[in-house]
Parts: structure tokens; sequence; C-alpha cells
């Protein structure tokens, strides 16, 4: 049953209606964020109303027969044409992506055939068409209205607004034949029946079907089109959209390569389905994994879910080149709830705890398909038991993993989680450039979610090149038992090798596990070479550490996003921490259970060498070293009812004492510079008042 969407208090972001479970991760209650386990939200423009049951694909460049229709799932924000399309500049009609389909769909009437066409964004229905290439012919016929391409037909359908209008591709003909057509804005949804008179597909094993959108002008009942270009900006069922051309793509690959040198070549003839008429009058259900067309099962793929927030529709501001977005003081890009995400799947069988994760947060300036079809995606699935990749658009090109763009990540997640069976203590984190950063604050604030993490060139100083990030070296303490594989080279332009080498020296200074790789080349020369094998080695087949006898965290208020489920004031059995005077910044706990009998081995000692990357798309050998601090194993020690807190400028803490090794009657030492309430949860009487030492 759909639910009403809510307002956020404060945020001006609109959650989406709840559907599936959340995921269930075994940790401290509301272990890692609040948004993690949110219930998985939904969407109107994936609802069915009237004839249509199927469920959708949600992955895009995909089709499928279910429930006797066939769909054809499209990309998200791959409305760009031909690379030289534009809106008008009219943001209440267009929003910069008026002419995005996200799906289409089809099914057999006694007397017609009935299509559905879902939009991105649909604010003003007389402003965008669709045209519909029904049938074949011996070559390519010019698409009707100045559309500027050409493809088989026998017949075109172009719908625009409540109306449809008929063309005979043989002649070029207006065909008198009336098309109803019904507009749901809500949904975002058009649904035509074209009738049998204009186009009869019943009993046809191999009908030909094509679709494209674009600018409609009522004015002239014409695409509207550039001076010079394409006039259509989407081309639907385009199954072999480009995979990893070489290294990390730009940062408008929406996957519609293909899509604008075709249409940039005036000739859409390519991007077609064929459709089994009888497979659907049967209702015979088939997902065509391993087809042409069909939905994949492994490799990489463009998934779609549902955000619990939209702040409207469209693409939103063009670029977001700064730390935070806050709507509605500012608007994020790609503002609506359905949102593109990227996964890998292995070809490998998962243990029989499921799938390993490693997310993966892309650079300034690119989006969800920075690793799509790479060889370090590949790797990253394949070291250690088989894993699953992930990455996310974040809300935006360059927002730094703050607010809504770090929740971006866990609403991935916990989609992802109701589709494949995950192993949460095999969890990893990585990231290059702005997502190394992201890598290294992330993974602060919630260390409790990951076993492993690397930082690829990641930029931690708002100092370094001008880039946005900010200092993260107050917040390592935190990583206490997640060791840190950091990569960078010393010519780095961008985000410094100094720097990085800042957070290696200040992790060795805490005792802290890690391993350093350095490059002797620039931001990008290593990461579009594709290969970083060694420390995808050593980062992978390690599991997460649920129960350490030393918890050390740090508090940052100024992080805290609660609009958006985002809650960093626990780790792993403390929770509740709440700083006592935020205008003093962070606040700290280093707690020490006695009633788990294990402590901390330290390091191994340090091990440091070199090598060299082969099998690179660009270089076949680049030069590498290391400086490597594995941890050692735990010590076994006595055990006794006994926690000692070190807090400074914390008012609040809460422990759970069966994850501690305590009871309720543990003796409890604390060191404070204030006053700090500690509880004990579940336990009688169970909060007690320091306000010093004792």
């Amino acid at each position: 049953m759909l639910i009403a969407a809510t307002i956020v208090a404060g945020s001006g972001l609109s959650p989406a209606a709840v559907a599936r479970s959340p995921i269930d991760t075994p940790a401290l209650p509301g272990g890692g964020p609040d948004v993690l386990h949110w219930p998985v939200a939904r969407s109107p423009q994936l609802d069915n109303t009237g004839i249509w049951r199927a469920e959708p694909i949600l992955v895009s460049g995909a089709s499928a027969y279910r429930d006797g229709e066939f769909l054809y799932q499209d990309f998200l924000y791959d409305d760009l044409g031909d690379g030289s399309s534009s809106y008008p500049d009219e943001p209440a009609r267009y929003a910069g992506n008026a002419a995005d389909f996200v799906e289409l769909r089809l099914t057999p009437l006694d007397d017609a055939t009935a299509i559905r066409i879902t939009y991105n964004t649909l604010l003003d229905p007389d402003v965008v068409a669709s045209t519909l290439a029904l049938g074949t012919s011996p070559g390519p016929r010019p698409w009707p209205h100045g559309a500027r391409a050409s493809g088989p037909a026998e017949v075109f359908v172009t719908v625009h607004g409540e109306r449809a209008e008929v063309v005979d591709a043989a002649t070029g003909e207006a065909v008198a034949a009336t098309v109803p057509v019904e507009v749901d804005l809500d949904r975002r949804q058009v649904e035509l029946r074209v009738p049998h008179a204009v186009f009869d597909p019943s009993g046809r094993t191999d009908v030909r079907v094509a679709a494209a959108t674009g600018v409609w002008d009522p004015a002239t009942g014409r695409y509207r089109a550039p001076d010079d270009g394409a006039a259509l900006y989407n081309v639907g069922f385009r199954y072999h959209e480009s995979q990893h051309p070489r290294g990390i793509p730009v940062a408008t690959w929406w996957r519609d390569s293909n899509q604008s040198a075709a249409l940039a070549d005036g000739d859409i003839s390519e991007f077609a389905a064929r459709v089994d008429f009888t497979k659907l009058a049967h209702e015979v259900d088939d997902d065509m994994p391993g087809e042409p067309g069909g939905v994949p099962v492994t490799g990489s793929m463009t998934r779609i879910y549902v955000s619990h927030f939209a702040d409207g529709q469209g693409r939103g501001e063009t670029t977001n080149s700064t730390r935070s977005c806050d709507p509605p003081q500012c608007s994020v890009q790609f503002r609506g709830a359905l949102q593109p995400y990227f996964v890998h799947v292995p070809a490998e069988r998962p243990e029989p705890g499921g799938y390993g994760l490693t997310a993966y947060l892309h650079g300034c300036g690119n989006n969800q398909h920075e690793l799509f079809g790479s060889q370090i995606a590949r790797e990253l699935a394949t070291r250690g038991p088989a894993s699953l990749v992930i990455a996310g658009g974040a809300r935006g090109d360059c927002l730094w993993y703050q607010g809504v763009a770090m929740a971006n990540l866990f609403e991935i997640w916990a989609d992802v989680a109701t589709r494949y069976r995950l192993d949460p203590d095999r969890t990893r984190l990585t990231g290059y450039s702005m997502g190394g950063y992201g890598t290294l604050r992330t993974a602060s604030l919630y260390p409790e979610l990951f076993a492993r993490i690397l930082a690829i060139h990641p930029c931690t100083s708002r100092g370094a090149a001008g880039t946005g990030g900010d200092p993260v070296t107050a917040s390592l303490a935190s990583l206490r038992h997640l060791p840190v594989a950091l990569w960078n080279s010393v010519n780095d332009p961008l985000c410094l090798y100094a720097t990085t080498r800042q957070v290696r020296d200040e992790l060795d200074a805490l005792g802290y596990a890690t391993n350093l790789f350095t490059l002797a080349n620039d931001h990008f020369t290593d990461i579009t070479n594709d290969v970083m094998t060694p420390a995808l080695d050593w980062v992978g087949g390690s599991t997460v550490t649920r129960d350490p006898a030393r918890v050390t965290y740090v508090v940052h208020p100024e992080h805290a996003y609660p609009r958006y489920g985002l809650n960093p004031d626990h780790a792993y059995w403390v929770s509740g921490l709440r700083v006592r005077d935020e205008s003093g910044g962070t606040g700290t706990i280093d707690v020490t259970s006695h009633g788990l009998g294990t402590s901390s081995g330290g390091l191994l000692p340090l091990r440091a060498g070199s090598g060299i990357l082969t099998g690179g798309e660009l270089f076949p050998a680049l030069p590498y070293a290391f400086e490597t601090r594995d941890p050692a194993p735990a010590i076994t020690t006595p055990k006794a009812d006994r926690i000692e807190l070190t807090v400074r400028n914390i008012t609040t803490v809460t422990i759970h004492p069966e994850r501690a090794g305590i009871s309720c009657g543990a003796t409890i030492a604390v060191d404070t510079d204030g006053p700090v309430t500690v509880t004990l949860a579940g336990c009688p009487d169970a909060s007690r008042v320091w306000n010093m030492a004792s």
C-alpha cells in the first residue's frame, strides 16, 4: 500500500513512500547510521494502476517479459542527445530533464496494444514528446515531426501532451486514427493504446519496436531542435551501451556514448527491441538472462533505487562544488526520488553466508559509473570471497560526502541488501580523490561497519591545491580496529602526497595498522591505468571487528544530519555519545572493557618494499613502493568485571554490557574533564554521573 509522503523537518526534502523491509545489520542497535535501517522507499513512478501488473526491472538497459507485459528499463539522466542538446531555460516546465524516460512497457489487448511510458521528470506534458517506431522496413526511414533521425518502421506513433499522431513510415503521410492517451502527472506516466487498425502485432513472434523522446514545440507541432544537432534527447532499447572505455571515464559519462554517436550520425536503427507477442499472449515470464537485451545476472550493471529524499523534479543545479548542500537553501543535482547506482556482481558463487560488499566513492566531477566495467571493479569483487561492488552518484558531482551525499551510500547499501544475500562481516570501503576523502571520513564516523578501507589519492586537506575536503586527522583515532590502505603519487598536484603521508604518520603514531602505497606519477595516471592489485589484495579477505575490548571514538556534531538519518554518535558497544560543548568542536571517548578477555597485540614489524604493476590499460609496467604495518594477533588476558573510560567534552555515554562482556554490577572507572552520565543499557539504576576522575 502506498503511504503518503511527509516532509522531513527542516530539510525541504520529501521522503518517498515506504515499501520493502530494511537491512538487518548484526551490530549495535542502530549500528551504522539510522538511514541504513530505514525501510526501503518506493516512488509513485514505479506504481502500477489499471491494466498494468508487472514489477519493474530496475536494471537499466534491460528488458523482460513479466505478467503478460514486455518491459524496457532505460537509464536515468542520460537525456543528453548527441552531446550538444540543451533544454530551454524554463525550470518550471523542463527542469533540464523533461525528455528523460525511465521505462517503457507494452501489453496486448483484444483490439489494441497498450503502451506506457514513465518519465523521470514530467512537469508539463505538452513540452515533451515520444515517438514509437512500430514494425520494420527494408531500410531506415525518416522519423516524423522534425526528429532529425531515421530508422526502420512500418508506422510511427508520436505522443505529446494528451494526444497522439500516427504517420505512415513508407509515405510520411499522416494517418487518420484515434489513439487514446492518458497522462498521470503524479506517477509521471503516459499511457496510449494503439488500435490494431493502425498496427496489429497479434500472433507475431518478432515485432520490431523502437522509441525516443525529445522536446516538443506546441506552437509548431514539431520537435524543438537546436540550430545544428539532434532533436531527440533520449533513445530507448539501448542494450549494448558502451562499457568502460579506457580507465576512469569523463564526468558526464551516463552510459550514453552509443546514443550520442548514433544521434550525431542521424541513424538510430541499432536501438530496437524484438518483441514476441505470442509470449505476451500466453503470459510467459522470461527475464532472458544471458541473452542480448535480457536482465543481466553478473557483471557490471546500472541499477535504480528509490531515495527517501527528493526536493523536486529534474536535474537540479548543474554543479555543486561545495562541501554540502542543504535544501531548501540549495537544490541538489538529480533531484528526483529515482536514483542510479552501479553494482558489479562477480561470476563466482558467494560463500554460504552471502556476498561480501565493497562500497566505492567516486571522485569530484565524476559519477557512479567511475568504475563501470573496469578491471579494478572486477578485482574488488574477487579479492577474497566473492563480493559485490557498489557505487552511487552521491546526489551531485562534488558534494564531498556530506549530508544527503553520504546518505546516498547507505540507501544504496540497504537496497542491495533486499536483492542479494550479504555477509555484513565482509564489508569494505574505498574511493578515489574526493572519494578517498569520503572513505576516511565515512569510516571514521561509522568504523564498526567496515573490515578494511582503501583511500586512493585522498584529498584530505582543504589546503591541498584548492580541493574541498577538510582535514580528517582529528578523526583518525576512531579507526583503531580498521586497517587503512593509502594510495597516492608523489607528483599528485591535486590531492597532495604530503597530506596522504600525514594521515599515515598520524595513524602510525596511534599504533594503528596501515599500508602506504607510493607511486611516482600524477593524480590520474595510475587510477586510469586501471590496476592496483597489491592494495586490493591487502584489503580483500578481511572481516569486520565486532566487539573489541577497547573502543576509541571521536564525535563530530557537525557531521550529524538527523534529517538524513545520519547519526554518528556510536561505535561498537558504545552509543548515545553527546558533546558537552559544541563550540569546543569534537568530543572523544577511549573505553576499555576487561570483560572480554582480550587486548590488542599491537603491530607486526614494518614491511617495506617495491613492486611493478602489470596488466594495466595504459602501461605495461608501473613501479610502486609500499610500507606496511599489519596488525598482530590479539592477546588473551584475564577477565574482570570492569570498564575504564577516558572522556573529553562528552556529556553522555551508553555502554551495552552484554557486548562489552560485563555485568550490571561492573566496576566503572571514569577520567573526565566535566560532568558525564554513564548508562549501562538494560540495567536497573543504570545511570551514574561523574564530575571528575574516579
